[in-house]
């Protein structure tokens, strides 16, 4: 097995001072449940670069997935989810069809595959999809979602400009810039 490197122990388990562990944090070769001292409770963003919570360089090699679009594997978004992890990505943009009534309409559901990836190991990268985008301050202060990304912060980037139709710069920054602020007074904390 491979040394662990102090961060976040990968699914697959790694070794961390004397023994394999597969879950946790490996901190100067320790096993332990909290992250490691001088580590951050969600990825970060340094100039242009992205950084893990362990203050190191993240270079996101991912694909998007569109949730409730029939585009599961075999029937299956479990399935579909170890065909990308077996492709090599570290992460994954999920977009789910907030307007679909299956498979992944719910929060709860949402709830459960963010579990399911970030499990993994897998940065994700929410995008909302259906009628949300109207309005996705709207949608990101609302409390349960607020909660929601919190439980998830640690491997989350919330996507809250989307592929807008916005076509002047000036226009473009004054809206994120606003976007973020009433999204940050609501508690979120994570990259957007």
């Amino acid at each position: 097995p491979v040394e662990c490197s102090n961060g976040a122990i990968p699914v697959g388990g790694c070794l961390c001072g004397d023994a394999v562990e597969t879950s946790g944090f490996c901190c100067d070769g320790v096993q332990q449940d909290a992250p490691c001292a001088g580590t951050s409770e969600t990825l970060q963003v340094q100039g242009r670069f992205l950084l893990d919570t362990c203050g190191n360089r993240l270079v996101i090699r991912g694909l998007e997935q569109g949730l409730g679009y029939g585009m599961e594997v075999n029937g299956s978004l479990s399935g579909l989810l170890d065909q990308i992890i077996a492709s090599g990505a570290n992460a994954v943009r999920v977009l789910p069809n907030m307007d679909a009534n299956q498979p992944y309409p719910t929060l709860e559901a949402i709830d459960d595959l963010l579990d399911e990836i970030t499990a993994a190991g897998l940065v994700v990268y929410w995008s909302l999809s259906g009628s949300p985008t109207s309005d996705p301050v709207a949608f990101w202060t609302r409390s349960d979602v607020v909660e929601l990304v919190q439980r998830h912060r640690k491997w989350l980037i919330a996507d809250i400009m989307q592929e807008t139709d916005i076509q002047d710069h000036a226009t473009w920054r004054d809206t994120a810039i606003a976007r973020i602020e009433s999204i940050r007074a609501a508690g979120i904390t994570v990259p957007f």
